[in-house]
C-alpha cells in the first residue's frame, strides 16, 4: 500500500508542476505581447511605407523618368492620403506643422483624428493634373488613385491614370 501512495504523489506532484508551467508560460505570452505591442503602430508603418515609395517614384522623376505612385485603396478605418500643401501649412483637416512653400505629405486619416507626419519639402513645385484639368493648391490625393510623376523643367507633373 506505501508504493501505490508514493507513486500517487509522485504523479500529484508531476501533474502540479505541469500546471505551473503552463501557467508560467501563457504569463510570459501576455507579458511580452503587452510589452511589444504598444510600440508597432501598423498606421504609422503603411505611412512610413508609402512615404519610402514616393521618395523613390521622386528619385526617379528627378533623373529624368517615369515612374508611378499608388497607395493601395483598402477600405479601412484608416485612409491614407498624399497631400500637396504648397506654401500653406493647413488644408482642410490636414496640417503642414513645418515651413516650405512645397510641402508634401503622407496623411493619414482616422475617425477625426488626422497625422501628416512623413512630409518632404520638394526643390521644384508640383502641377497635378486630374482628368486632364490643372488641379489648384493645395491638393489630397486619396487611396486607390495611380499617379504618374515626371519632372518637366521646373516642376514636377503629377497626373492621375
Amino acid at each position: 500500500m506505501q508504493i501505490n501512495s508514493k507513486q500517487g504523489e509522485i504523479l500529484t506532484k508531476n501533474v502540479i508542476g505541469l500546471i505551473m508551467a503552463g501557467v508560467g508560460v501563457i504569463i510570459l505570452i501576455v507579458l511580452m505581447v503587452s510589452l511589444f505591442s504598444p510600440v508597432f503602430n501598423k498606421d504609422d508603418r503603411t505611412s512610413k511605407s508609402y512615404f519610402n515609395s514616393f521618395e523613390t517614384t521622386l528619385n526617379t522623376a528627378k533623373s529624368g523618368g517615369v515612374d508611378d505612385f499608388y497607395m493601395l485603396d483598402t477600405r479601412g478605418v484608416t485612409s491614407f492620403y498624399l497631400v500637396y500643401f504648397g506654401g500653406v501649412s493647413t488644408f482642410k483637416n490636414f496640417a503642414y506643422l513645418g515651413n516650405g512653400k512645397n510641402a508634401i505629405c503622407i496623411c493619414s486619416s482616422k475617425k477625426d483624428i488626422t497625422m501628416c507626419k512623413y512630409c518632404k519639402n520638394l526643390e521644384l513645385p508640383v502641377n497635378y493634373i486630374r482628368l486632364g484639368i490643372p488641379q489648384t493648391i493645395p491638393w489630397a490625393i486619396g487611396e486607390g488613385t495611380d499617379i504618374e510623376i515626371t519632372k518637366k523643367g521646373s516642376y514636377y507633373e503629377f497626373k492621375a491614370k
